[in-house]
């Protein structure tokens, strides 16, 4: 393929890959918080488990033990427009409103809350679920 082929098929690539993937968050102007994500003798649980924060925050879910996790937000708990709004927010889900699988201590996964409107947005562990790993964030 000649050189000018190539260039051709590298931007149509790019092009597709652009159209065909959701857009990135756009990272939120706030203060960015972080919830450890601990499986050990004492239970598996989020800490801090409840969080305040304010609209444009960020909140960085960070695997300490216990792994694999997920953060996945309660989709009977938050109305549709907010549902899309929040999933515009998350990258690499693994379904609605659920982001991917932690594997390592010290994986992290930062979900920006800009432009996201005050409510309460409880959260859950899908592997963990069972054992009661669960959370909210207040947005205010």
């Amino acid at each position: 393929m000649s050189p000018r082929r190539s260039v051709g098929a590298v931007v149509l690539l790019l092009a597709i890959g652009a159209w065909s993937s959701p857009p990135a968050s756009t990272p939120a102007p706030g203060k960015v918080y972080e919830i450890r994500m601990i499986g050990d003798a004492d239970g598996y649980r989020f800490a801090p488990a409840r969080l305040s924060i304010e609209a444009g925050d960020s909140v960085a879910f960070v695997v300490a033990s216990g792994q694999p996790h997920t953060v996945a937000f309660d989709t009977t708990a938050v109305a549709p427009p907010v549902a899309r709004m929040l999933a515009m927010h998350m990258r690499d889900k693994l379904g609605t409103l659920s982001g991917p699988l932690l594997l390592a201590p010290g994986d992290r996964y930062v979900i920006s809350f800009a432009g996201v409107p005050a409510g309460r947005y409880p959260y859950f562990c899908l592997p963990h679920l069972a054992l009661r790993m669960m959370g909210e964030i207040v947005v205010r």
